[in-house]
C-alpha cells in the first residue's frame, strides 16, 4: 500500500479482502474548505485468477470515493457491499459526456463486490439534511434516519417509509447503531445535555423500549454477515466480561477469556460462530500484541 493511509481491512467471504484507504486532496475555490479527505474501498482477491477492483471505479456517474460503509451481505451466492456515494450530474446539453458536481450528500448504493455493478437504493437527503440507513440480512433497507440540521428535528422510518420515531434537539445528535438480536428492531441513540439515551424500536413503531436498560455496557458485538446484535461487553481491564445471547457463543467467549486471564485483553475480531477470534493484549512491556 506504500504510504497510503490504511483505514480498515476486512474479509469478504473467504476469497477476498476489502482495503479502505484515504487521501487528502486540495479543493478548488468553489468549495467552502481548502482540503478534504477522500476514502477509497478496494476489493483484493486472494487468487490471481479472480477479478479485483475499486468500488465505483467502473462508474462514470460516481467518483470512486465512499461516504459511509453500511455493511457486507451475501445474497444468492454473491457478496454485496452497501456504501454512500457521490453522484455527478450531466453538464451542459451540448456535451453528453460532461458531468458536474452539484452536492456531496451521499446516495445509498448496493455494489456487487465481484462484478462491481452498482444499484442505487436510496437518494441523497435534501439540502441541509442528512441520512443514515440500516441494512437487513437480505440487503434491503430496514430502517432509515433523516436529520434536519437547522431546526434539529429527526425522524426514524421503517422499510415502508412509515415514521416510527421522532425527536428534536439543537445539535440533532442522533444515530442508528444497528439491528437488534433478531434483526427486527433498530437500536437508536440520542445525545442530550443529560447524557445518551439508548432505545430500541420495532418495524411496527409504538413506544420505544430502553436498550439494555440498567446495564453499563462498554461495547457491542454485531454479526458482520447479517448486521444483527450478538452481545455486549461489560466492565473494563481485568473485570471485562462478554455477554452473548447465544449460550454456545457465551461458552466460547468464556473459554477465550480464561485463556488470556493473565493479560489485559480485548476482542479485536471474530467470525460468526466465534470459532476464530483475534485477541489484542496490552500492558506493562506490551504495547499491543495480536493473537489468533
Amino acid at each position: 500500500v506504500g504510504d497510503a493511509k490504511v483505514r480498515s481491512l476486512r474479509w469478504i467471504g473467504e476469497d477476498r479482502i476489502m482495503l479502505v484507504t484515504s487521501q487528502t486532496e486540495d479543493l478548488s475555490a468553489r468549495f467552502t474548505t481548502d482540503k478534504a479527505e477522500f476514502y477509497v474501498a478496494q476489493i483484493i482477491p486472494i487468487s490471481a485468477k479472480d477479478k479485483g477492483g475499486i468500488v465505483f471505479g467502473n462508474s462514470r456517474k460516481n467518483p470512486d470515493t465512499i461516504l459511509g460503509n453500511y455493511g457486507i451481505r451475501k445474497i444468492g451466492g454473491s457478496y454485496y457491499g452497501f456504501f454512500g456515494g457521490i453522484e455527478l450530474e450531466r453538464g451542459a446539453r451540448s456535451s453528453r459526456s460532461s458531468t458536474r458536481l452539484n452536492h456531496t450528500r451521499p446516495h445509498l448504493y448496493r455494489v456487487n463486490l465481484e462484478t462491481f455493478k452498482i444499484k442505487k437504493l436510496a437518494n441523497a437527503a435534501p439540502i441541509n439534511t442528512g441520512s443514515d440507513w440500516l441494512i437487513d440480512a437480505n440487503g434491503e433497507i430496514a430502517y432509515s434516519l433523516q436529520v434536519n440540521y437547522t431546526p434539529g428535528n429527526w425522524f426514524v422510518r421503517n422499510a415502508e417509509g412509515t415514521k416510527l420515531l421522532e425527536g428534536q434537539h439543537a445539535r440533532a445528535a442522533v444515530g442508528l447503531v444497528g439491528l437488534g438480536y433478531d434483526g427486527k428492531t433498530a437500536i437508536v441513540t440520542e445525545r442530550s445535555d443529560d447524557g445518551t439515551n439508548w432505545m430500541e424500536i420495532g418495524q411496527e413503531g409504538g413506544t420505544p423500549k430502553p436498550f439494555l436498560d440498567d446495564i453499563d455496557f462498554e461495547g457491542l458485538f454485531f454479526d458482520s454477515a447479517t448486521g444483527h446484535l450478538m452481545g455486549y461487553t461489560v466492565g473494563e481491564d481485568d473485570k471485562e466480561r462478554h455477554v452473548f445471547a447465544d449460550k454456545a457463543l457465551q461458552k466460547k467467549a468464556e473459554r477465550v477469556r480464561k485463556t488470556f486471564a493473565a493479560f489485559e485483553s480485548s476482542f479485536a475480531g471474530w467470525n460468526r460462530d466465534l470459532s476464530d477470534v483475534i485477541i489484542r493484549t496490552s500492558g506493562n512491556g506490551d504495547s499491543g500484541t495480536y493473537f489468533a
